[in-house]
């Protein structure tokens, strides 16, 4: 039924968008393929369709007058679906649910094939010359050349697996592998505007990573998240780079690494997402030193107090723009032992962001972090009176 009604929306959408001089035949055809609706060749319509992922079908109808240049106007089916889901849902909520929702099944098989195709088909068919996402890369500062042959450039238009409303254009893509057994999980693909989307499926409990890898295995290896900042490090020390998803698969990514590597030096470089207070945690600093706590391996922390901050810097991107290579390299002298125990428990309690005093929930980390630091104090000094380790506790409060 609503296949019926996106197919009548959109010929009636057709025929209010044609001009007068087009002809709209009796059979529209629905295979991602121009159309011209007149002898002269001046218009057409494209349309694509298809499924989402649990099922609902979809439209895009895009019409072109080639005269001039041409413009174009385009037919989304999403408001055609959500009128008539909201509508028929007290009426017949099961019957759509059976005719449309994928079982888990089912949704694994597609996950499953999302990733054969990226990594089996996409990938090895990705362009090496830029497009227009290689401005993301111009405006970190980073040059092209820098990208070496690891970074690869598509258009998402004509992504299986990408939903229509989530497609964005053109990107830039690195291959993704496990840290496990080094096979490829998938890519990550970076758009223009900064945006970051890894392939639908991925799965994460392979620990996910993206290496850089240098010449001398006798240097240690550098963790941190971001693959820019990878880039940009690895030119700066020009030692490996083992870059996470994200912060929270840091400490996977360096447990894996050191398994693999027990006696090869590490550090772990962290964001300072130090202009977040007002709202969340530093979870770049309290992710990169529990990483490095982990398995033994120092931190570094980049500070920006002998830079103009106005732009709220927080990452090696940041600090590359702000003081170059340079800045990078005299920072990496400033890579320490992480704390423990007690004393880490103390600095941590600083990295925990504000919360509105009126929303209880939100206060959970913070009080968290007092309760931690509590009793790792009674631990630390098991002998000391609770009045002496209380008195330290609000000391750092204020502080």
């Amino acid at each position: 039924m609503l296949d019926h009604l996106i197919e009548n929306q959109a010929i009636n959408w057709l025929q209010q968008t044609i001009p007068s001089d087009a002809t709209l035949p009796s059979r529209i055809e629905a295979d991602d393929r121009w159309h011209y609706l007149n002898r002269n060749k001046t218009c057409g319509y494209r349309i694509v369709k298809g499924r989402s992922r649990s099922g609902i079908p979809w439209w895009r109808v895009i019409f072109n007058d080639f005269k001039n240049g041409g413009y174009t106007k385009v037919f989304n089916s999403y408001e055609t679906t959500r009128e008539w889901l909201a509508t028929n849902r007290t009426v017949s909520r099961q019957s759509t649910a059976k005719k449309f929702k994928l079982t888990g099944q089912q949704i694994a098989q597609k996950k499953q094939q999302s990733v054969r195709y990226d990594t089996e088909q996409l990938w090895p068919s990705l362009s090496p010359f830029p497009n227009r996402s290689q401005e993301y890369y111009q405006e970190k500062g980073i040059p092209l050349e820098w990208l070496g042959d690891q970074v690869r450039f598509g258009n998402d238009a004509d992504h299986p697996f990408i939903a229509p409303k989530e497609k964005r254009g053109d990107y830039s893509a690195v291959l993704v592998r496990s840290m496990i057994n080094n096979q490829p999980l998938g890519i990550q693909r970076t758009y223009a505007d900064g945006t970051k989307r890894v392939t639908w499926g991925l799965d994460k409990s392979q620990i996910p990573s993206i290496t850089i890898l240098s010449p001398d295995r006798t240097k240690p290896v550098n963790f941190l998240e971001g693959f820019a900042d990878g880039i940009v490090l690895h030119q700066a020390l020009q030692q490996s780079i083992i870059v996470a998803l994200d912060a929270n698969n840091l400490r996977a990514a360096v447990t894996a690494f050191h398994q693999r590597s027990p006696y090869r030096a590490g550090c772990v470089w962290a964001d300072n997402d130090q202009w977040k207070y007002d709202h969340a945690d530093n979870v770049g600093i309290i992710k990169g030193v529990e990483a490095a706590q982990a398995m033994g391996y120092q931190v570094v922390i980049p500070t920006f107090t002998d830079y103009d901050c106005s732009n709220h810097p927080t990452d090696l991107c940041d600090l590359f723009k702000l003081g170059g290579l340079e800045a990078i390299q005299k920072l990496y002298h400033s890579a320490t032992n992480p704390s423990r125990g007690y004393e880490w428990d103390k600095q941590r309690l600083n990295y925990i962001g504000l919360r509105q005093v009126n929303e209880t929930v939100s206060l959970k980390p913070f009080h968290s972090a007092i309760k931690k630091l509590c009793l790792s104090g009674v631990a630390q000094t098991p002998l000391q009176p609770l009045e002496t380790i209380t008195a330290e506790i609000i000391q750092v409060i204020t502080d």
